[in-house]
C-alpha cells in the first residue's frame, strides 16, 4: 500500500464549487452509527436518495455541525446533484469500515498462499 496512515480514507468530494474532505475519524464513525444505527445501514439510507441521509453522511466525515452549516451543506448536495454525491459518500463509508488500510492476518495469509 502506497498511502500513508494520514492520507488513507480521506475521501475528496467537490460541492457547488466546494472541495471537501471526508476524513475517517472516530467521531464521524460514531456520528453516523448513531444517526443510522450502524455503517451497513447508513449505506442504504444512501441507495433511496434521501438529502438528508447524504447530507448526514458528508457532514460527518468533513466534521460540519450545527444547523446553519447543514443546511448549506444541503443546498450544495441539491445543487451538485444527489446523484452525483452518493458514489463518494459510499466511498467513504466503504473506508470508515476499515480506517487504517491494514488487512486481518488471515486475509494476509490467504494472499500469501495465493501467490
Amino acid at each position: 500500500m502506497t498511502e500513508d496512515r494520514a492520507s488513507y480514507g480521506i475521501v475528496t468530494i467537490e460541492l457547488d464549487g466546494d472541495e471537501l474532505e471526508l476524513k475517517p475519524t472516530l467521531r464521524a464513525f460514531q456520528k453516523i452509527q448513531n444517526r443510522f444505527g450502524g455503517l451497513s445501514q447508513a449505506i442504504q439510507g444512501l441507495s433511496g436518495l434521501n438529502i438528508d441521509n447524504v447530507a448526514a453522511v458528508v457532514a460527518a466525515g468533513a466534521g460540519i455541525n450545527g444547523t446553519k452549516d447543514t443546511e448549506k451543506l444541503k443546498e450544495q448536495i441539491f445543487s451538485t446533484g444527489v446523484v452525483n454525491v452518493i458514489g463518494k459518500a459510499s466511498e467513504y463509508l466503504a473506508l470508515l469500515m476499515n480506517p487504517t488500510g491494514k488487512e486481518s492476518a488471515a486475509v494476509e495469509e490467504d494472499d500469501d498462499m495465493e501467490k
